[in-house]
């Protein structure tokens, strides 16, 4: 390895620069995450290895992955990995890379479900909410379904290497496919995006990330609408569903549950910045399916 080679830190300056001359959003937290990727080392690590040299090619590989991000193209999806609490998984355009506020679904699903509990991961993509319960839970039952045979072959991929054995897969349009079969939490980020909306997005967003994951319908909850209206046959006794949403789409929903006589115990709960995100409810005690 030649002394003249670049280091660390001129790659970084370099890629730092480059996004702040666009304008990009979190341009220093990118540079860092993607530096720590190249590295393989932690965010803080990427910003003080800095006199270190670079292996060779890697300062180039560098220069390619700055030209993919300012052509809008995820980090995640350049390095097909994302991290969601305690896993790292695999990602490609087949799958929505998952958001840190879906990590609060999960906390709420760990709490309420009953020990050797079943639960249900409806539209699961890359297996992030199925995961995640099946590797903090070892006692509980998990499942986890899709409509889109290439995002069950990651989640599958997924699931090989962070839970193996752990999680039951289903290809299915949301509980089309299940018969007989009961569950104690139905939980789900289904597509919710209008389309309206949809034009709109970040083009990082629009560009590579599925719209089949993305959009529900004009107003978003087309998806949502059907899953509340499917799931009371597929819960056991006081069994209870929770959803992920837009913040403009709490109030709707928890006025839909309100309005059929099997839900009970409504609650809206919000997300990390305090922005209304989830809507959670039980199925009556007297319920008859």
């Amino acid at each position: 390895m030649s002394a003249s080679q670049p280091t660390a830190g001129e790659l970084y300056d370099r890629m730092l620069q480059a996004f702040q001359e666009q304008k990009m959003e979190q341009a220093e937290a990118e540079t860092a995450a993607i530096i720590a990727e190249m590295l393989n080392c932690s965010r803080l690590q990427a910003k003080l290895r800095r006199d270190e040299p670079l292996p060779d090619g890697l300062f180039e590989q560098g220069l390619q992955i700055i030209e993919k991000r300012l052509n809008n193209e995820p980090w995640q999806y350049i390095f097909e990995r994302a991290y969601f609490r305690d896993l790292t998984l695999k990602v490609t355009p087949d799958v929505l890379i998952p958001r840190p506020e879906t990590e609060l679904l999960v906390d709420w699903c760990l709490q309420y479900l009953p020990e050797n509990g079943a639960l249900l991961d409806a539209g699961t993509g890359s297996g992030a909410i199925a995961l995640s319960v099946a590797t903090e839970r070892q006692d509980a039952s998990v499942t986890a379904c899709d409509i889109s045979d290439s995002a069950l072959k990651i989640a599958r991929y997924n699931a090989g290497y962070a839970a193996p054995g752990r999680v039951k897969f289903l290809h299915s349009d949301l509980l089309s496919a299940f018969k007989d079969e009961k569950f104690d939490i139905i939980a789900a980020n289904l597509p919710y995006v209008t389309e309206n909306e949809y034009t709109f997005l970040d083009k990082s967003v629009r560009d590579f990330e599925p719209k089949l994951a993305l959009t529900g319908g004009n107003d978003g909850l087309d998806l949502i609408r059907k899953l509340i209206h499917q799931a009371p046959k597929h819960l056991n006794h006081r069994g209870a569903i929770i959803l992920e949403m837009s913040p403009e789409q709490t109030g709707p929903i928890a006025e839909l549950l309100a309005g059929e006589l099997c839900w009970c115990a409504i609650e809206i709960i919000r997300d990390y910045t305090q922005r209304e995100r989830f809507v959670a409810a039980r199925l009556r005690d007297a319920l008859i399916v």
